[in-house]
């Protein structure tokens, strides 16, 4: 009998958005895609990440330039945002989410602020008061 053992691809912390409208968000998505992931807006439940499908973009030479994995972001059985995981060839990731109750995209960028605090809790993962974002805007 084969078990299948979910390794965490990503876990990290984003955040996003202009002065007025900012968002933070702790992001896990798992090494399997198709599994799917978790998000936690700032003080707010742990939302189930959906699995949706997967876009490849090639370039004229036949190699990937960039693959892109989309997540619906379920509460209730209800879809209430999306996100799109873009894994470039020879970049970093990137993130956007589209929240459906502000309809609006947010990109977002993973804040080495937020996740490198000297809180070392899993539970927690994020110290959104050292948020790069916040630092930053407060300039």
């Amino acid at each position: 009998m084969q078990t299948t053992q979910i390794d965490v691809f990503s876990d990290y912390c984003y955040s996003g958005g202009e002065k007025s409208d900012l968002t933070f968000i702790r992001l896990m998505l798992f090494s399997n895609e198709q599994q799917g992931g978790f998000a936690k807006h700032i003080n707010g439940p742990t939302l189930r990440l959906k699995y949706l499908y997967t876009e490849t973009i090639e370039t004229n030479r036949s190699a990937t330039d960039e693959e892109r994995q989309i997540y619906a972001e379920m509460m209730n059985n209800k879809m209430t945002g999306y996100y799109i995981y873009t894994v470039y060839t020879r970049a970093p990731p990137g993130i956007a989410y589209f929240s459906k109750k502000k309809n609006k995209m947010y990109n977002l960028s993973r804040d080495l602020g937020a996740a490198h605090s000297k809180i070392q809790v899993p539970a927690i993962g994020c110290d959104w008061s050292k948020s790069n974002l916040l630092n930053n805007s407060e300039n």
